[in-house]
């Protein structure tokens, strides 16, 4: 599959436009696409929005629905479980400023072009 069909079949299977926004920034940026979104974890009952199997890395793009402390308590325990399975799981704020976090994993997403 080439880059550009992996972008597009990421982007229809995308929950939301902020998940496509995502996308959008790590191809601007020259940077690695996940492979799987809305790939369900069984192990912890939770489905990330994008999956990276190599390096077993869930993102998450959270809404301003994650600002709320419920769904923000939700949210750790899904981390935790994760981390207790030797998955790593990054969160992506709807009001952040995305790239900053990018570029600090580039095992995850490579380097900027």
């Amino acid at each position: 599959m080439t880059r550009a069909e992996l972008l597009a079949y990421l982007k229809n299977r995308c929950d939301s436009k902020l998940e496509r926004d995502w996308l959008d920034t790590l191809e601007s940026c020259g940077l690695n696409l996940p492979d799987k979104a809305q790939h369900y974890l069984k192990c912890c009952h939770t489905k990330p929005d994008f999956w990276y199997e190599k390096a077993r890395t869930a993102i998450y793009i959270d809404g301003p629905a994650h600002d709320y402390p419920d769904k923000r308590k939700h949210d750790e325990e899904t981390d935790e479980c994760l981390e207790d399975r030797g998955i790593t799981s990054l969160r992506f704020a709807h009001d952040e400023q995305w790239v900053i976090t990018l570029v600090k994993y580039p095992s995850i997403f490579g380097t900027m072009k």
